[in-house]
Parts: structure tokens; sequence; C-alpha cells
């Protein structure tokens, strides 16, 4: 690679830089587009079979995962803790 360095003109390495940077655009748009398509897919597939957790595989030992992320607010720790504490080690006040 050094020695195609020392043969490019600066006008060609210029060049190939903005072409380099071209690519890398085009490239960026598409891996956005294929994100939001398995995005889509692993969210209609959760909301079908109520569940939280989808892997696909590609060929090979390629795979993506997908999960559904979700959100709890806890209003009352104390009572939170309560069912937490009884759910672990059952009724401590037996």
């Amino acid at each position: 690679m050094a020695e195609l360095m020392n043969i490019l003109k600066t006008s060609e390495i210029i060049d190939r830089l903005v072409e380099i940077d071209r690519e890398k655009k085009q490239l960026a748009n598409n891996e956005k587009l294929y994100k939001a398509e398995l995005q889509k897919r692993g969210l209609r597939y959760t909301e079908d079979k109520n569940i939280k957790h989808k892997i696909y595989t590609g060929t090979g030992t390629n795979r993506a995962e997908f999960v559904l992320a979700q959100r709890i607010d806890i209003i009352n720790r104390y009572a939170f803790k309560d069912v937490i504490v009884t759910v672990k080690y059952g009724d401590v006040n037996e």
C-alpha cells in the first residue's frame, strides 16, 4: 500500500478520499435502512408472540439480537420491597 501511495498524484489521493467518503455515507444510510427493517420485524414478532426477546440468525455464525426494553416505575418502594421479600423468602411475619 505504501508503494501505491508513492505512485499516486495528490489529486488522485484527494479524488479517492472523496470517493471513500461518499461510499461511507451510502453505507451508513444502508445500515440505517437494514437496522430499521430488522427492528420493525423484531417488534412485530415480539408483539405477535408476546415475548420480549428474539434472535435472528444469518448465514454462518452471523446473528442479531432483538430485545424489547421495558421500564417499571415503582411508586411505593416500601410496598415493593415487601413484595420482593415475600416472593424470595416467603412470608417473614409467620
